[in-house]
């Protein structure tokens, strides 16, 4: 009875019938008890027995290994989100670094965060390697090797894969950049005292801003900036926001002592010397954003819930922390339809990659494979407005979440 117990877990780590290196489970578990014979040593010897024979004579894993791993789907899959797992795991207990230069809020990642591009040179570089990988714990420890040789990601990495438009990081940044916005926009209303135009004002500059940056790095239009560490680029996005926000704000402004300063509203990004005004604005938002918080640190959304884009985005944030203490209550029976939201959002995911894992250990028919994912497609685009619906209820029933319009983020 054991060595069934044993094996089944083994499918329950490494996934052996999605990966394809077992199409009948029972038959492989049946042949296992016949071939091996136990003897009176201590458990662990026997169950290091057993697997030696298990994915020696029975699996011919190392064989499997070699001639799959270069063209198997499924096996990237898998090593995708064991990587992503081991990665989290070391975040959990990591301090400081990059994430903490950059103050961001729970949820988001800079030096964790792990994209398909990233792990692409991983996975090439393992489907390249020359060495035997006689069984799943040998090829986990590859991956997890290799990427901790990376992880955590210090900034020049990341404005690296920026740079190379990784769409992943950019997802990550634009998020980064709507906080850090909100709070620029706020600086520079209360330094005004002009509250007009405060939702109109906050959503242009997000969005301007994040196109001068991609204009930056991508586009390499302008003054390359030069970022030594994250703190370089914190402030050179707060730099970008003050100027379209002020620029944005003064379109809207309808008082006559602004007129005559009307010529002078493009902003100037070429001189990267921080004057006073700027670093005004920057100890206005480390005033609210004092570090980085912890994985398990509660984040309450203080937001505006008749503002679209600030619900989404507090969603968002909730939604990929699942240390949140709102996250349960989030996604509470809709757990699989969340899940196709981040595979397809974040991952990078195809329709047909999520149903192709989703149902890679059943037999399925083409039929009922092509309904799967039209249905994924129409949860993908159900599930954002649903979980919009509940963190506004969730707001409102926690009672003084929401702030007005022009308050602090």
């Amino acid at each position: 009875m054991y060595v069934r117990e044993i094996l089944l877990k083994e499918e329950e780590k490494h996934r052996l019938v999605y990966i394809g290196i077992v199409s009948d489970w029972e038959e492989v578990i049946l042949l296992a008890e016949d071939m091996f014979t136990g003897s009176d040593v201590p458990f662990a010897n026997m169950k290091a027995r057993l697997l030696e024979l298990f994915y020696g004579s029975i699996l011919g894993y190392e064989r499997f290994i070699g001639n799959e791993k270069a063209s198997n789907p499924n096996l990237k899959r898998h090593h995708f989100r064991k990587a992503a797992a081991y990665l989290a795991s070391l975040r959990n207990v990591t301090e400081g670094g990059l994430d903490s230069e950059l103050k961001t809020p729970a949820g988001i990642t800079f030096a964790w965060h792990f994209s398909n591009p990233i792990y692409d040179g991983i996975y090439g570089s393992f489907c390249r390697n020359g060495n035997s990988f006689r069984n799943p714990e040998e090829t986990d420890d590859f991956f997890s090797v290799e990427s901790g040789k990376m992880y955590p990601l210090e900034i020049s990495r990341v404005v690296e894969c920026l740079m190379s438009d990784d769409s992943s990081f950019w997802g990550v940044c634009a998020l980064y950049m709507q906080d850090l916005s909100r709070l620029v926009v706020s600086y520079l209303l209360q330094r005004s005292d002009d509250y007009g135009f405060p939702d109109l004002i906050k959503d242009q500059t997000w969005t301007d801003s994040y196109i001068v940056l991609r204009e930056r790095l991508v586009e390499k239009q302008g003054n390359m900036p030069v970022f030594t560490n994250g703190k370089d680029f914190r402030n050179y996005i707060i730099k970008v926001c003050k100027l379209q926000a002020g620029s944005i704000q003064r379109k809207y402004i309808q008082k006559d002592d602004y007129l005559e300063d009307l010529s002078q509203m493009k902003p100037n990004y070429e001189n990267e010397d921080e004057k006073e005004e700027d670093k005004g604005a920057i100890s206005f938002v480390e005033e609210y954003y004092p570090s980085a918080m912890t994985e398990g640190e509660a984040f309450e959304p203080d937001i505006n819930t008749g503002n679209p884009y600030e619900v989404a985005h507090a969603a968002s944030i909730i939604l990929l922390n699942s240390n949140h203490p709102l996250h349960k209550a989030l996604i509470d029976g809709i757990e699989d339809k969340a899940r196709i939201l981040i595979d397809k959002a974040v991952n990078g995911m195809s329709y047909n990659d999520i149903i192709s894992e989703q149902y890679g250990e059943q037999d399925i028919s083409e039929e009922d494979y092509r309904r799967a994912v039209v249905k994924a497609r129409k949860d993908y685009e159900r599930v954002r407005k649903v979980l919009c619906s509940r963190l506004k209820e969730i707001i409102k029933k926690k009672g003084g979440a929401c702030h007005n319009s022009y308050s602090i983020a």
